[in-house]
């Protein structure tokens, strides 16, 4: 009933979801956005940029606190019921990369407004840590 959810809502109401939902997701505004969107569009470059950023939040809000409240540490527990669902709720694509984007969202969570996130190499080394964690 999600989509019909949505049509009873007024506009005030629906404004207010997406501003709290881009609080969420972007905690730090608009420059944080900015960041984000660039390091997943060049972490996961074979995927349209659009689709990666969609991927990229899907999996944020498989494994993201629904409010933000500072630093947050994804637990390894947290990667395989993570993964279940990811594998119905993401392009195609990105079911074949989602550890990445789970490696995202994890040095995400632990930023700050400073944006001292990992090098790729460093991103690219835990999502291969975090798909042993989900395989093994």
């Amino acid at each position: 009933m999600g989509f019909l959810d949505n049509m009873f809502k007024s506009p005030q109401q629906r404004e207010a979801e997406s501003i709290a939902y881009y609080k969420w997701a972007y905690p730090f505004g608009d420059e944080h956005k900015t960041k984000i969107d660039a390091l997943v569009r060049s972490f996961v470059p074979d995927e349209d940029p659009a689709f990666a950023v969609f991927n990229y939040l899907v999996c944020r809000q498989k494994l993201a606190p629904s409010v933000y409240e500072g630093k947050y540490k994804v637990t390894d527990d947290q990667y395989k019921p993570c993964a279940k669902v990811l594998k119905k709720e993401i392009t195609p694509k990105g079911k074949k990369v989602m550890y990445k984007y789970m490696a995202l969202v994890e040095a995400d969570l632990m930023i700050d407004e400073n944006y001292n996130y990992p090098s790729l190499e460093q991103l690219d080394a835990r999502a291969n840590e975090i798909k042993a964690i989900i395989e093994g």
